[in-house]
């Protein structure tokens, strides 16, 4: 992933604080939706996000964002920001159960906020188990499999502020 183009260079910055040592490289992970995600108003939606964000970093010339008609709701010249790794929350599963979403990806979430329960495939009226971010940011990475287990990653949202419990770079 990203970080192993990265981190080597960060390493080095934090070894020779003394020496002024640009980042060589740029790398980014691209989340590409789930296989339940295939529909041509998300792809198109999609392909200008990331045409924005080249565009946004000098990449590519602004006459790159004519290629593709726009259909998402951030609108031409709206660059996605680049979060730090540290700063995604990967929210595990507490309990087994069905997974009942109140987001999905894309939705912009605030800390603290209710992104879903967990319902007890025992007894379904028994009280839901909230599955709450523990950061602001985007929702993404949501598991498309209903069913879950205790310890299994379910939900990720991507925050600006690194997580104390996220170890490595920011």
């Amino acid at each position: 992933f990203d970080e192993a183009c990265s981190c080597l260079w960060a390493a080095l910055q934090d070894g020779f604080p003394s020496h002024p040592l640009p980042m060589a490289c740029e790398a980014a992970t691209i989340e590409l939706r789930g296989e339940s995600d295939v529909y041509d108003p998300l792809a198109e939606g999609d392909a200008q996000a990331l045409l924005r964000f080249l565009v946004g970093r000098g990449y590519l010339s602004s006459q790159a964002l004519t290629l593709l008609p726009v259909r998402d709701s951030a609108g031409p010249g709206v660059v996605p920001k680049a979060v730090p790794l540290s700063g995604v929350d990967m929210i595990e599963a507490s309990v087994c159960g069905v997974l009942a979403w109140r987001v999905k990806a894309g939705d912009v979430v605030t800390e603290g906020q209710l992104l879903g329960e967990i319902v007890n495939i025992e007894d379904p009226d028994a009280p839901r188990v909230p599955i709450i971010t523990r950061t602001a940011g985007i929702v993404f990475g949501v598991r498309r499999h209903k069913l879950a287990r205790p310890g299994e990653i379910c939900i990720k949202v991507a925050g600006d502020v690194p997580l104390p419990w996220r170890t490595g770079h920011p």
